[in-house]
């Protein structure tokens, strides 16, 4: 691990990359990713963890300064005292409040390029958020514009920004979640298609948003034998299954708060079952294809739509009738080939690909 005390820039081209802390999630996750994986010799890069290591799910490479801070209020003194010693030419945040402070740190940031990673579809999100005044929308159009860049993680936060926010085309690029965790297995271990019961999986955060209770309206109305595994933690825990004791799904559910085989999980499924609202882009549901698990989701801004393709890794309804319509047919997804579904996103969310373009916006901005 660095410290601050350690930091001396040696490189051209220094990338300081903010995250609030490295728990389980889509942004802490890809963010920790790039920062070990991205050329070292064209860039050095150093990861400022707001939060604490005890906290990290994910690994992390040599360069990782940990702030041990609660709130990104707490640690402010301590990220400029990172920014000066370190001397970036580019600062990358993600999340809204990161993003929001180093909007504010602009003025006083001569010579340097922020770059701000944005983790929703804002306009949307800001309707299922307790917090929102840093949601408002001439506040978002004020700081974010101040950005040199902003990358979207789907053409619907694009368009979001571009239509909702006013930000000029040229300050926005789309650049997809990579694909960070490989089905590396030679001989798959698929769930076997004939044997019931039919399993059904969900990946995700346990909040209003995520959808999981549209979700659990659905299977309540199957008669078929199934198991449902809800894997993730969040504020909605309670009220979610509050409602499967209701429904008398109890026996059916399983529960797993975190773990570190997602993949594994996945295989062992027959269908993932997205049912969000709005998404920056879905890492579960990309997940779930790299496996070779079809998906079954709700349209929804944030990316879905660039990942699936129909009857080949899976399905995007409108709404409920037409989900319970398929989610209550297993013909239409235990049969889908899964190699194929592994195809369909091996390639087009492959790291090197991705990882190339945050290189080329690194080198070009």
């Amino acid at each position: 691990m660095r410290s601050l005390v350690s930091i001396k820039g040696m490189k051209r081209n220094k990338i300081l990359i903010i995250v609030p802390s490295l728990k389980a999630g889509g942004a802490e996750r890809v963010l920790s990713f790039l920062s070990k994986e991205v050329d070292k010799v064209k860039f050095d890069v150093l990861l400022v963890v707001v939060g604490f290591e005890k906290d990290a799910t994910y690994e992390t490479g040599p360069n990782v300064v940990f702030l041990k801070e609660e709130r990104l209020l707490f640690a402010i003194p301590k990220l400029v005292n990172a920014i000066f010693r370190f001397k970036p030419r580019i600062i990358v945040g993600s999340i809204v409040h990161v993003n929001i402070f180093l909007g504010l740190l602009k003025v006083f940031l001569r010579g340097k390029k922020i770059v701000i990673r944005e983790a929703s579809v804002i306009s949307k999100m800001s309707k299922y958020t307790s917090h929102r005044l840093i949601f408002n929308p001439n506040l978002i159009r004020w700081i974010y514009g101040k950005a040199d860049m902003i990358i979207c993680q789907s053409y619907d936060m694009y368009n979001d920004f571009r239509n909702h926010y006013g930000i000029q085309g040229k300050r926005l690029t789309v650049i997809n979640n990579p694909i960070t965790q490989a089905n590396s297995s030679t001989k798959k271990t698929f769930v076997k298609k004939n044997v019931p019961p039919v399993k059904f999986i969900t990946i995700g955060r346990l909040s209003e948003e995520k959808g999981h209770i549209r979700i659990l309206n659905q299977l309540a109305k199957i008669t078929f034998e199934f198991e449902y595994t809800i894997i993730g933690e969040g504020p909605l825990k309670d009220s979610i299954f509050e409602i499967v004791h209701r429904f008398g799904l109890s026996d059916k559910v399983k529960y797993i708060p975190h773990t570190h085989d997602v993949i594994g999980q996945l295989e062992n499924h027959h269908l993932f079952l997205q049912g969000s609202f709005v998404e920056g882009f879905p890492n579960s549901l990309l997940e779930s294809c790299v496996s070779g698990t079809p998906v079954l989701a709700y349209s929804a801004p944030g990316g879905t739509n660039e990942i699936i393709e129909e009857a080949v890794n899976g399905y995007m309804v409108d709404d409920d009738e037409a989900y319970f319509r398929i989610l209550n047919n297993p013909d239409a997804y235990v049969h889908l080939d899964r190699l194929k579904i592994i195809e369909s996103v091996d390639v087009k969310f492959s790291p090197e690909r991705i990882l190339s373009q945050y290189e080329r916006l690194f080198e070009e901005i």
